[in-house]
């Protein structure tokens, strides 16, 4: 019970404080806050001052797009940690879904790079089995994984393009090291738990990942989050908040209730 204290006064903490800096300076500067530029001779007073400090507006272009994807990605991990501790949905774990998600914020990307995901992860299933009649070491084996992957995307880019079909600019947002992490990881959930497993964990990582890049998708979410960064004091509060969750998961609400006195099992005694 100290502990569960401990972590909601933490949550609340964290959250009120972010709040009221969001709220002060929403109040003071708009909901686009500009820091002074240094030919307007600075910061001219307190909000300028804060906002000059905060505010990551008054970055680069490459720097915005840069900052605005790290800013996502917690986030990301959010909606992540809501699927799999309230919901019980099995993902590749919590950084694999995230990432997928983030990268393919542009809702027209999403079809072709999960259908790029899906495809890579299959061939990598079938070479992980080739493979195991060897023996190899981790590391080894690892690396032969990424060279065939690297191998494939290259004829999928060369054939598709012979095709009339612009692929390359879904497969240059998919990072090369969570494709092999995701094939190794479909391998090792089929050895210890089976075949079915892995695949609803990788059904799982989809739906997840489909959920953030609709989530977060809009820009309204990057843009306020790149002028108000306090705000990912909310996010850690809430993930406080569910690291003390002791509840049912949604899923297993359906897998145990015949268990429940008003189930159907119940019912059908009764």
């Amino acid at each position: 019970m100290a502990t569960t204290r401990r972590s909601v006064l933490t949550a609340l903490l964290l959250a009120l404080m972010s709040l009221l800096l969001f709220l002060g300076r929403w109040s003071l500067a708009g909901p686009d806050p500009q820091p002074a530029a240094p030919e307007d001779g600075g910061p001219r007073g307190v909000v300028d001052a804060v906002s000059q400090v905060l505010s990551l507006t008054a970055l680069r272009h490459p720097e915005q797009k840069l900052v605005t994807f790290l800013l996502l990605l917690p986030l990301a991990a959010l909606v992540v940690s809501v699927y799999r501790v309230v919901i019980g949905v099995p993902t590749f774990g919590t950084f694999t879904p995230a990432l997928l998600g983030v990268v393919f914020l542009d809702w027209k990307a999403l079809p072709w790079g999960l259908g790029i995901v899906f495809l890579t992860v299959m061939l990598g299933w079938g070479l992980r089995h080739a493979l195991d009649r060897y023996h190899l070491l981790m590391v080894p084996r690892m690396a032969i994984l990424l060279t065939f992957i690297v191998t494939f995307l290259i004829v999928f880019v060369a054939t598709t393009s012979r095709l009339g079909m612009p692929i390359a600019p879904f497969i240059t947002l998919l990072p090369l090291v969570i494709l092999t992490h995701m094939v190794e990881r479909f391998g090792t959930i089929e050895a210890d738990e089976g075949t079915p497993a892995s695949f609803k964990a990788l059904l799982g990582t989809f739906l997840v990942a489909g959920t953030i890049s609709l989530a977060l998708g809009p820009d309204v979410v990057a843009r306020t989050l790149l002028g108000y960064p306090e705000l990912v004091g909310v996010v850690i509060a809430a993930q406080f908040l569910l690291g003390r969750y002791t509840g049912y998961r949604l899923t297993e609400l359906y897998r145990f209730q015949d268990l429940m006195p008003n189930g159907p099992a119940a019912g059908g005694r009764s």
